[in-house]
């Protein structure tokens, strides 16, 4: 699992041999999972905690613990850093170490996958717009179309997964995960005016700005 988390994330099916065959001498006790998950999490650092699903195969319940890709490495069992490639676990280098955690550290939240949105979630019509807007301060202007665009500012993965920034700015459905409330206050415990914004980044700044503006201009005059 820790190799998965150092990777690009994986399952692992508890239940299964390598062939791909459900035993059926494989039983699942009432306290098996939280045993495995808890184990888990105290055996790893950072610690990780794997998504567990029952499935069928050949008439015999398994277990499928998913892991997907952590976004600090490496992540360590027992002091030992392991990453998957291929088919394969391989013990990672000191160097490999080093390299994993500076470019964690060197990458924000916001360049990762998201793990509960996909490409159906962003209004292609809100890339557009921004294209416009880059063009009218661009020398070099913007002719690539909106998805062509999204790949070469790398907010949409190679494997078609849009990055939490891609989320952000141009989601075509409320934002309750990026939500500003603002408040104008005539006394401590008063509210004249408020605002609530639950949408893309861009708008955000636009309305706030908008709002804090409109309430300078009263303060002013």
């Amino acid at each position: 699992m820790v190799a998965f988390a150092n990777a690009e994330g994986g399952s692992v099916y508890v239940g299964v041999d390598d062939n791909g065959f459900a035993g059926s001498s494989f039983k699942i006790g009432k306290e098996s999972v939280q045993q495995w998950t808890n184990e888990v999490k105290n055996k790893t650092i950072p610690s990780i905690i794997p998504d567990v699903t029952h499935e069928e195969m050949n008439g015999v319940e398994v277990l499928v613990f998913e892991i997907k890709e952590f976004p600090i490495k490496p992540v360590a069992f027992k002091g030992r850093y392991y990453k998957r490639v291929k088919n394969a676990n391989h013990q990672i280098s000191l160097q490999e170490i080093s390299e994993l955690h500076l470019k964690t550290f060197n990458t924000s939240w916001d360049y990762y996958p998201s793990s509960r949105y996909d490409l159906g979630s962003i209004d292609l019509e809100k890339v557009n717009r921004f294209i416009a807007s880059s063009n009218e301060i661009r020398d070099t202007k913007i002719q690539d179309d909106p998805l062509t665009i999204l790949r070469k500012f790398e907010l949409v993965k190679e494997n078609g997964q849009i990055a939490n920034a891609c989320h952000l700015l141009f989601s075509k459905n409320e934002l309750f995960d990026a939500t500003i409330s603002i408040g104008r206050f005539s006394t401590e415990t008063s509210i004249k005016d408020s605002l609530v914004l639950q949408t893309d980044l861009f708008t955000e700044v636009e309305e706030t700005l908008t709002f804090v503006r409109k309430h300078i201009n009263k303060i002013i005059s």
